[in-house]
């Protein structure tokens, strides 16, 4: 058994395999107990709504549909990323388990070895450096439509709400929402 641990894949595998394992379990936990409190939450704020206006619901369901894919995108984005990683973070960590052991410490001083592995590191620096930039403007995107579409719900529900209720008291309904969303109520 002991020497799948000399084959790098394995190890690498093996190791990610108990992290994610623990780190599973309890990320699994905390969804069901969110999507419980989230179905909770749905279903008053749901009944309110259909009690008052069935039209903002539909708003709202659309923009649900487009949040849903948005964060399918993210979160597949988001274990791209971490695959393309792994590799690179388990080097790092080698190579400072190699600087910082007491049996390696005479043969680091003693050879070249030490150019070698600080070239090693600063190269695998790059290379997560390389990974993180690749999806900062994917992630970055993502986050600025899902933004942006929840402003415009938000405009969207406070506009036809005001609409539908025949409100006086603002002349200009689109603008007081833009107002009311971004900067609070008047």
């Amino acid at each position: 058994d002991y020497k799948y641990f000399d084959d790098p894949e394995f190890y690498d595998n093996y190791s990610w395999t108990l992290n994610q394992h623990v780190q599973k379990g309890d990320q699994a936990r905390g969804m069901i107990m969110s999507f419980f409190s989230s179905i909770a939450t749905i279903l008053s704020v749901s009944s309110v709504i259909i009690i008052q206006d069935w039209f903002i619901i539909l708003i709202t369901i659309v923009t649900l549909v487009i949040g849903l894919l948005l964060g399918t995108i993210r979160n597949k984005m988001a274990y791209t990323k971490h695959e393309e990683s792994i590799k690179p973070y388990r080097i790092l960590a080698y190579i400072r388990r190699v600087f910082y052991e007491k049996e390696n410490a005479s043969d680091i001083k003693n050879t070249n070895i030490s150019v070698k592995l600080i070239k090693m590191f600063e190269d695998t620096y790059n290379e997560i450096f390389n990974i993180i930039k690749k999806y900062s403007i994917k992630f970055a995107w993502n986050n600025s439509v899902t933004f942006i579409l929840n402003a415009i719900a938000q405009i969207t529900n406070y506009n036809v709400f005001k609409l539908l209720h025949n409100d006086k008291r603002y002349p200009n309904r689109w603008v007081c929402g833009a107002n009311c969303c971004f900067w609070g109520s008047w």
